[in-house]
Protein backbone atom coordinates (compact mmCIF):
# COMPACT_ATOMS: atom_id res chain seq x y z
CA UNK A 1 0.00 0.00 0.00
CA UNK A 2 2.49 2.26 1.07
CA UNK A 3 4.57 1.51 -2.21
CA UNK A 4 1.92 2.44 -4.44
CA UNK A 5 1.28 5.88 -2.53
CA UNK A 6 5.32 6.47 -3.38
CA UNK A 7 4.59 5.61 -6.93
CA UNK A 8 1.63 7.94 -7.23
CA UNK A 9 3.32 10.77 -5.50
CA UNK A 10 6.25 10.10 -8.02
CA UNK A 11 3.79 10.32 -10.97
CA UNK A 12 2.48 13.65 -9.47
CA UNK A 13 5.55 15.16 -8.77
CA UNK A 14 6.46 13.99 -12.50
CA UNK A 15 3.91 15.67 -13.85
CA UNK A 16 4.19 19.00 -11.69
CA UNK A 17 7.96 19.14 -12.88
CA UNK A 18 6.72 18.74 -16.72
CA UNK A 19 4.11 21.49 -16.56
CA UNK A 20 6.43 23.89 -14.92
CA UNK A 21 9.02 22.98 -17.37
CA UNK A 22 6.19 23.85 -20.25
CA UNK A 23 5.53 27.01 -18.51
CA UNK A 24 8.82 28.10 -18.65
CA UNK A 25 9.24 27.38 -21.63
CA UNK A 26 6.32 29.29 -22.84
CA UNK A 27 7.52 32.24 -20.83
CA UNK A 28 10.85 32.45 -21.76
CA UNK A 29 9.71 32.34 -25.38
CA UNK A 30 7.38 35.54 -24.68
CA UNK A 31 10.59 37.50 -22.45
CA UNK A 32 12.29 37.06 -25.86
CA UNK A 33 9.42 38.44 -27.77
CA UNK A 34 9.14 41.27 -25.43
CA UNK A 35 12.48 42.41 -25.26
CA UNK A 36 12.52 42.50 -29.25
CA UNK A 37 9.92 44.72 -29.28
CA UNK A 38 11.63 47.00 -26.43
CA UNK A 39 15.18 47.56 -27.73
CA UNK A 40 14.99 50.67 -25.87
CA UNK A 41 14.08 49.76 -22.95
CA UNK A 42 16.00 48.57 -19.67
CA UNK A 43 16.24 44.73 -19.70
CA UNK A 44 15.74 44.83 -15.57
CA UNK A 45 14.57 41.88 -14.04
CA UNK A 46 11.33 44.31 -13.14
CA UNK A 47 10.77 45.44 -16.67
CA UNK A 48 10.40 41.15 -17.37
CA UNK A 49 7.69 41.24 -14.10
CA UNK A 50 5.75 44.17 -15.35
CA UNK A 51 5.45 42.84 -19.13
CA UNK A 52 5.24 39.25 -18.02
CA UNK A 53 2.89 40.26 -15.37
CA UNK A 54 4.84 37.25 -12.80
CA UNK A 55 6.84 37.76 -9.62
CA UNK A 56 10.49 38.87 -9.24
CA UNK A 57 11.38 35.27 -8.35
CA UNK A 58 10.43 34.13 -11.93
CA UNK A 59 11.43 36.86 -13.99
CA UNK A 60 14.81 36.18 -12.07
CA UNK A 61 14.75 32.51 -13.42
CA UNK A 62 13.72 33.75 -16.61
CA UNK A 63 16.54 36.77 -17.03
CA UNK A 64 19.32 34.18 -15.77
CA UNK A 65 18.35 31.62 -17.85
CA UNK A 66 18.14 33.98 -21.14
CA UNK A 67 21.58 35.18 -20.04
CA UNK A 68 22.93 31.55 -20.40
CA UNK A 69 21.62 31.40 -23.44
CA UNK A 70 23.00 34.33 -24.99
CA UNK A 71 20.29 36.56 -25.62
CA UNK A 72 20.80 38.93 -23.85
CA UNK A 73 24.39 39.31 -26.05
CA UNK A 74 22.25 39.53 -29.25
CA UNK A 75 20.29 41.60 -27.98
CA UNK A 76 23.31 43.96 -27.36
CA UNK A 77 24.77 43.35 -30.65
CA UNK A 78 21.54 43.80 -32.85
CA UNK A 79 21.48 47.38 -30.62
CA UNK A 80 24.83 48.06 -31.45
CA UNK A 81 24.44 47.27 -35.42
CA UNK A 82 21.22 49.60 -35.15
CA UNK A 83 23.29 52.17 -33.55
CA UNK A 84 26.16 52.01 -36.65
CA UNK A 85 23.17 51.72 -38.62
CA UNK A 86 22.17 54.87 -37.30
CA UNK A 87 26.02 56.45 -37.43
CA UNK A 88 26.19 55.76 -41.08
CA UNK A 89 22.90 57.50 -42.27
CA UNK A 90 24.49 60.82 -40.12
CA UNK A 91 27.26 60.18 -41.90
CA UNK A 92 25.77 59.98 -45.28
CA UNK A 93 23.24 62.59 -45.06
CA UNK A 94 20.46 60.33 -45.33
CA UNK A 95 17.48 61.97 -44.07
CA UNK A 96 15.42 60.92 -40.94
CA UNK A 97 12.31 58.70 -42.43
CA UNK A 98 9.75 61.88 -43.79
CA UNK A 99 6.51 61.46 -46.25
CA UNK A 100 7.23 63.21 -49.45
CA UNK A 101 4.39 65.75 -50.55
CA UNK A 102 3.50 63.86 -53.84
CA UNK A 103 2.48 67.66 -55.01
CA UNK A 104 6.26 68.28 -55.31
CA UNK A 105 9.45 67.74 -57.38
CA UNK A 106 10.14 65.10 -54.95
CA UNK A 107 7.49 62.43 -55.93
CA UNK A 108 9.80 60.47 -57.71
CA UNK A 109 12.45 60.03 -55.09
CA UNK A 110 9.79 57.78 -53.22
CA UNK A 111 8.10 54.72 -54.67
CA UNK A 112 6.60 53.12 -51.05
CA UNK A 113 3.83 55.02 -49.11
CA UNK A 114 5.66 58.28 -50.35
CA UNK A 115 8.32 58.17 -47.12
CA UNK A 116 11.99 58.45 -47.57
CA UNK A 117 15.32 57.97 -45.48
CA UNK A 118 15.98 56.31 -42.43
CA UNK A 119 14.51 56.61 -38.78
CA UNK A 120 16.75 57.66 -36.08
CA UNK A 121 14.79 55.33 -33.36
CA UNK A 122 16.01 52.01 -32.72
CA UNK A 123 12.95 50.32 -32.72
CA UNK A 124 11.64 52.07 -35.14
CA UNK A 125 14.25 51.00 -37.80
CA UNK A 126 14.75 47.75 -36.01
CA UNK A 127 10.75 47.07 -37.74
CA UNK A 128 11.12 48.32 -40.84
CA UNK A 129 9.23 46.40 -43.89
CA UNK A 130 9.71 48.91 -46.75
CA UNK A 131 12.85 51.43 -46.66
CA UNK A 132 13.08 53.95 -49.83
CA UNK A 133 16.90 55.68 -50.00
CA UNK A 134 15.95 56.27 -53.94
CA UNK A 135 18.10 58.96 -55.17
CA UNK A 136 20.13 59.40 -52.00
CA UNK A 137 23.46 59.49 -52.97
CA UNK A 138 24.41 56.33 -51.66
CA UNK A 139 27.12 54.65 -53.16
CA UNK A 140 27.30 51.70 -50.50
CA UNK A 141 24.87 49.54 -48.37
CA UNK A 142 26.68 48.71 -45.11
CA UNK A 143 26.55 45.13 -43.72
CA UNK A 144 24.47 46.16 -40.89
CA UNK A 145 21.65 46.26 -42.82
CA UNK A 146 21.70 42.37 -42.16
CA UNK A 147 20.02 43.40 -38.94
CA UNK A 148 16.88 44.58 -40.29
CA UNK A 149 15.14 41.35 -40.33
CA UNK A 150 11.42 42.69 -40.97
CA UNK A 151 12.79 44.61 -43.71
CA UNK A 152 10.98 43.51 -47.04
CA UNK A 153 11.02 45.77 -49.61
CA UNK A 154 14.01 48.08 -50.11
CA UNK A 155 14.26 50.95 -53.05
CA UNK A 156 18.03 51.42 -53.96
CA UNK A 157 17.50 53.21 -57.64
CA UNK A 158 19.28 56.48 -58.84
CA UNK A 159 22.20 55.53 -56.36
CA UNK A 160 26.09 54.92 -58.00
CA UNK A 161 25.68 51.54 -55.72
CA UNK A 162 28.91 48.99 -56.84
CA UNK A 163 28.77 46.64 -53.73
CA UNK A 164 25.30 45.06 -52.54
CA UNK A 165 26.46 41.26 -51.88
CA UNK A 166 25.26 41.02 -48.34
CA UNK A 167 21.97 41.99 -49.26
CA UNK A 168 21.17 38.01 -50.74
CA UNK A 169 21.73 36.64 -47.24
CA UNK A 170 18.57 38.77 -45.96
CA UNK A 171 15.95 35.93 -45.69
CA UNK A 172 13.09 38.11 -45.51
CA UNK A 173 14.09 40.79 -48.14
CA UNK A 174 11.69 40.30 -51.16
CA UNK A 175 12.03 43.24 -53.60
CA UNK A 176 14.79 45.36 -53.71
CA UNK A 177 15.14 47.90 -56.90
CA UNK A 178 18.31 49.34 -58.21
CA UNK A 179 16.75 51.24 -61.45
CA UNK A 180 18.94 53.30 -63.21
CA UNK A 181 22.32 52.31 -60.57
CA UNK A 182 25.95 51.95 -61.79
CA UNK A 183 25.83 48.77 -59.74
CA UNK A 184 29.08 46.44 -60.73
CA UNK A 185 28.23 43.13 -58.82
Amino acid sequence: MEDMQQKDKAKIVYKIEKQIKKIDKRLIKEAKKVLRLNLNCNRTISFLQRKLKIGFNLALFIKEELEKQGYYNKIEQRIDMLNLLIQWADEKNIPILHRIDINTQDKDKCLVGNFIGIPRNIQELYNMEFMSLRGLGIDKVPKEFMVLKKLRYLDLSFNPIDEIEFIQKMKNLRYVVLDFNENKS
